[in-house]
């Protein structure tokens, strides 16, 4: 097991290729480009009332019918995760880097 390294600054995130895509709380999606040399496409983004989040990329929950699955409660489509970081602190670090950069995107090239 490597050693835990203390959370201090976001990751190098790169913002590009953003488009938009309004439907309920997402503005659109765009591309990640991370230090490590990993490249996230597709991550939507999101804002509701006075929050803005990104979402990692995820896929439709199917059912034996192959038809997308629906929360009986809230009737709202369901998806799994494709890529998650399960660290809360860890996820909320990734966040505000993505956050950053996008801001960053968006002050070179407005939306």
């Amino acid at each position: 097991m490597l050693p835990q390294q203390p959370i201090s600054r976001p990751p190098a995130m790169i913002a590009r290729d953003f488009r938009r895509i309004e439907k309920g709380t997402l503005l659109g999606f765009f591309s990640l480009d991370l230090s490590s040399g990993l490249s996230i496409r597709e991550v939507p983004y999101h804002h509701k009332n006075d929050r803005y989040w990104i979402q990692l990329p995820s896929r439709p929950q199917l059912n034996t019918d192959g038809q997308q699955r629906v929360d009986p409660t809230s009737g709202k489509k369901l998806y799994s995760p494709i890529i998650e970081i399960r660290d809360p602190a860890r996820r909320a670090n990734f966040q505000r880097g993505a956050l950053s950069a996008l801001d960053k995107l968006f002050r070179e090239r407005p939306a």
